[in-house]
């Protein structure tokens, strides 16, 4: 897809799932094996919910998921926004202001300039959110990108996280994930009513003192963030770890 240059202004997408099928909200909303350049996005409003029985909420201004796929020379600015907000249990939201999420894809020669939030609730997996894309799953470049929007990320769950980042909310588990040549000028928040700690929640504290147990074992993916925090927080709470 050739924008040619064009400018697509105040787009606004309410896309809501609850049954057996994820959420995808953008100008696309699921992209794959494509080239999409040459485009502005200005004024754009994005919202994507996810709930009951939906799967993920993926929100972003061009698409909300990309897969084997190039963006380049797009942006996104203006009086908008772009929201994801998942409340299905076990499953994410993701929002970014180009792309929401991304796999084994790239991005150039963008930027966004417009505010980015994702929500999760107390069920559901981690939020993640970033000015060019939410999210990042195994592959994806970035280069030539920036970012001044404010991004926001939030999660009501005790037990996973909210992650947020000028550039990318999250990069995945590839080898060849890479950001080049890239800045952010902007407020970035990652927020939860547990703060990514698991003892900070007293139900979990009050039930381990319930059934004598002294020692805990804190296993995950993500070292630096709940894992260590939730380690962090039992050794305050005098657990042996």
């Amino acid at each position: 897809f050739d924008g040619n240059n064009h400018v697509i202004s105040n787009m606004t997408v309410n896309y809501s799932v609850s049954s057996y099928e994820s959420a995808n909200g953008g100008l696309f909303g699921y992209v794959q094996n494509a080239t999409i350049e040459n485009l502005g996005m200005v004024g754009a409003n994005v919202n994507v919910v996810a709930s009951d029985r939906a799967s993920y909420a993926a929100a972003g201004a061009i698409a909300g998921y990309i897969l084997y796929t190039e963006i380049k020379n797009c942006y996104n600015s203006g009086d908008g926004n772009i929201t994801a907000s998942c409340t299905t249990p076990h499953y994410a939201a993701i929002a970014g202001g180009i792309v929401g999420a991304a796999e084994n894809s790239t991005a150039s020669n963008c930027f966004n300039t417009t505010p980015v939030s994702a929500y999760s609730g107390p069920n559901s997996y981690n939020s993640y959110a970033g000015g060019i894309s939410g999210g990042d799953q195994w592959s994806f470049e970035i280069e030539n990108c920036y970012n001044t929007g404010e991004i926001y990320a939030y999660t009501d769950s005790s037990d996973f996280c909210a992650y947020s980042g000028g550039i990318t909310g999250f990069v995945g588990f590839g080898d060849s994930s890479s950001l080049k040549y890239c800045y952010s000028l902007s407020p970035i928040t990652a927020d939860s009513e547990y703060e990514g700690n698991a003892f900070s929640n007293p139900k979990l504290s009050s039930f381990l003192k319930e059934q004598n147990i002294e020692c805990v074992e804190v296993i995950g993916v993500d070292g630096g963030g709940c894992v260590s925090l939730t380690a962090l927080g039992a050794l305050k709470e005098g657990y042996k770890v």
